[in-house]
């Protein structure tokens, strides 16, 4: 069998591996851009951020993307910078809803810290009208004679003092 007849019997097998290869490749990049889309989209309305999260997340999406535009790469790097990024992105995901419900836990616990509040000063204001409302009453002093008593409301305790303001008997 000559060398050319061999050749071409090879190159025939090889077409259809070479198809498969290339379609692999293909889908392989369709999910890296896809997981790049998608780091982007997380990314977009927080530049300039300090969060580690996030600047991690953009960090492995870069290193995603230069191995996208590289013409010739390994699979395997690609397919470890595509769960990478997909990582980053749970990670922020998953912190993002922390936050949100730490922020609504927050939120519920001013709610009811303010509805205490508003029954305190509620209560208070009873106290005080009511504090108020006993001003002056009559009395008995020194053999029946009758005087008039100021009750003052010194504090919130109802503190009270009594002073003799004019008695009958002089």
């Amino acid at each position: 069998m000559p060398f050319n007849e061999t050749s071409a019997d090879l190159q025939k097998a090889l077409a259809p591996l070479s198809a498969v290869v290339e379609q692999a490749s293909k889908i392989l990049l369709k999910e890296a851009h896809e997981a790049i889309f998608a780091a982007e989209k997380q990314l977009m309305g927080h530049e300039g951020s300090d969060n580690p999260v996030l600047t991690g997340l953009y960090a492995k999406m870069s290193k995603l993307k230069e191995l996208v535009m590289q013409p010739f790469w390994e699979k395997q790097d690609i397919i470890t910078a595509i769960d990478s990024v997909r990582q980053a992105g749970a990670n922020l995901e998953s912190g993002i809803e922390a936050e949100t419900a730490k922020l609504q836990e927050t939120e519920a616990k001013k709610t009811e810290l303010q509805a205490q509040v508003d029954a305190a000063e509620s209560e208070k204001a009873a106290l005080l009208a009511e504090a108020t409302a006993a001003t002056t009453t009559a009395i008995e002093v020194a053999e029946g004679a009758p005087a008039v008593v100021t009750l003052t409301a010194e504090t919130m305790e109802q503190t009270t003092t009594l002073q003799v303001v004019e008695t009958a008997a002089g």
